[in-house]
């Protein structure tokens, strides 16, 4: 499980450095999706990058992301895949992930409901 936490400690510590660059410059690189709903590139490409690397860890997770699978279609991830091994994937488990899920969803449950 540590080599899980690592992978997403690491693909945090990327995305939060995109956002940081992005917020600094002042140059969001904004589109608009819809009256007055703009989206930076910052936004997807880490929504790019999570959905990318999630998906090549867990085949067969379903990701839901706010954008549109159209409009991160040309958006490159932060981070590639050959970060992610198969010694850190060997690690990780489908009854790892529906506990983690399940805990979750006790805990918004119980807490923010």
């Amino acid at each position: 499980m540590a080599e899980f936490l690592s992978v997403c400690i690491f693909l945090s510590e990327e995305c939060g450095k995109l956002i940081r660059q992005v917020e600094e410059s002042g140059e969001l690189a904004q589109r608009q999706k819809g009256v007055n709903d703009p989206v930076t590139i910052a936004d997807l490409r880490v929504q790019k990058t999570l959905e990318v690397n999630l998906k090549h860890l867990y085949p067969s997770l379903v990701i839901q992301g706010e954008e549109s699978k159209e409009s991160i279609a040309d958006v490159e991830s932060l981070v590639g895949l050959d970060f992610i091994t198969d010694e850190i994937k060997k690690f990780i488990t489908t009854e790892d992930l529906n506990k983690k899920h399940e805990e979750r969803r006790q805990w918004i449950n119980t807490v923010l409901r």
